[in-house]
């Protein structure tokens, strides 16, 4: 279920308007299904990554969830739904996926992942004593 988690950081590129425009640096911490063929983000795994890896430390699924979340565009709230930051990320996948499009949708893993989160957080009275004011 959980190839390994990877801190990366660069450039993304969009497909905009019919052309390929690389947008500023940017940082992700995610879970990846697996190294040698997809070492980059994908918003619709995160949310089944983060339902394990949440029963093991809330705090670590929150500073994901919040990495995800700061990808939104600024003026849309859209989110690419595969996150290739930097050359290094885009090497291991192929260039004609490389570039994301910005009126593709992702399925809704994430909401499920928000609502399990929410019903853990509201039946675990100890849950309510840890600090996740950060977040």
């Amino acid at each position: 279920m959980l190839g390994s988690m990877s801190y990366m950081h660069g450039d993304r590129m969009v497909l905009q308007d019919g052309m390929v425009v690389k947008q500023a640096n940017a940082t992700l911490f995610t879970g990846v299904p697996d190294r040698p063929d997809h070492a980059r983000g994908f918003m619709w795994d995160e949310g089944f990554h983060q339902h394990l890896i949440s029963v093991w430390n809330m705090n670590l699924t929150m500073e994901i969830i919040s990495s995800w979340f700061s990808q939104a565009d600024q003026a849309t709230g859209w989110i690419c739904r595969e996150q290739m930051l930097g050359r290094e990320i885009r090497a291991g996948a192929p260039p004609s996926s490389w570039a994301q499009i910005n009126s593709d949708a992702n399925p809704p893993s994430q909401h499920m992942l928000l609502g399990h989160l929410l019903d853990r957080y509201d039946a675990d009275p100890e849950l309510k004593e840890e600090s996740y004011a950060e977040f």
